[in-house]
């Protein structure tokens, strides 16, 4: 069947109208004129929405934001994310930056977000996913997220991830009570001045065996810590690369530590 050139003009004018359109849309979002906005605890959403008004009057197109995602808490700058999947808790709630766009909008004007995917806060114990790695290296689910060598000259750190961060040597350190095991609301970790280091789950049988003497005891009157503390001893290693290990020790161990914090807190003897 032969097409109706009528229709097919009318179908390409409808077609190019909505391109004209689209384009004139793009032209009318182009920044004409920006100002730079710096989002922390000192300058909220809030802030930038009461200065929406006065921005549009001195012929400010858009607001050129720092980055408002979580995170290091306390940071001034925002470049230093802990969090890519969050709003920055000090700058301002879901609402708030809604309200803000909504303001903006008002006054015919946009934004342009800065914002940085390609590194992250670590250190300080805030960041999920350095964390997940520092607990289950090469089995944790971000383990590809960071630019780790796992296979470094130095035979011996192999598989490991090298932090320099002691000021002393790690034996004198220790001895000097820096380095603390500490038992939080939530799990087992390393405190090393504001540093928070969590540890393998695979090793937290050996703080129980350090006690090994009331462990047995305790053990005779809530069997449900030997099987705990058994779980936890037989996970497959944090070095594994075999997939189904790797999904195995991811399964084991959100349940296995559940159930040890839930003992910890309920059970006199254990804690």
């Amino acid at each position: 069947m032969r097409a109706n050139p009528a229709i097919l003009i009318t179908e390409t004018s409808g077609i190019s109208e909505c391109l004209d359109r689209l384009a004139a849309q793009k032209r009318s979002a182009r920044p004409l004129s920006t100002y730079r906005l710096q989002f922390n605890a000192n300058f909220r959403f809030e802030d930038a929405r009461r200065l929406a008004g006065y921005l549009h009057a001195l012929g400010v197109s858009h607001i050129y934001s720092s980055p408002v995602l979580k995170a290091r808490e306390g940071s001034l700058h925002g470049y230093d994310i802990t969090d890519h999947n969050s709003l920055n808790p000090e700058v301002g709630t879901y609402e708030d930056f809604h309200a803000l766009v909504r303001e903006l909008k008002d006054y015919g004007m946009g934004q342009i977000l800065d914002f940085v995917p390609n590194h992250m806060s670590v250190g300080l114990g805030s960041n999920p996913w350095w964390d997940d790695v520092l607990a289950n290296g090469r089995t944790s689910e971000f383990a590809e997220f960071f630019d780790i060598d796992w296979s470094p000259i130095k035979a011996e750190l192999h598989n490991k991830l090298l932090l320099p961060i002691l000021g002393d040597q790690y034996g004198a350190e220790l001895e000097s009570g820096h380095i603390r095991l500490t038992l939080g609301e939530q799990d087992f970790h390393i405190e090393y001045y504001n540093k928070k280091l969590p540890i393998d789950p695979q090793t937290i049988p050996l703080i129980f065996e350090s006690v090994n003497g009331e462990l047995q005891e305790v053990e005779s009157r809530t069997p449900e810590l030997r099987n705990v503390l058994s779980g936890l001893r037989h996970l497959p290693g944090h070095s594994t690369t075999e997939n189904e290990l790797v999904r195995q020790r991811r399964r084991a161990i959100p349940p296995l530590t559940a159930a040890l914090q839930q003992l910890v807190h309920e059970s006199p003897g254990v804690g």
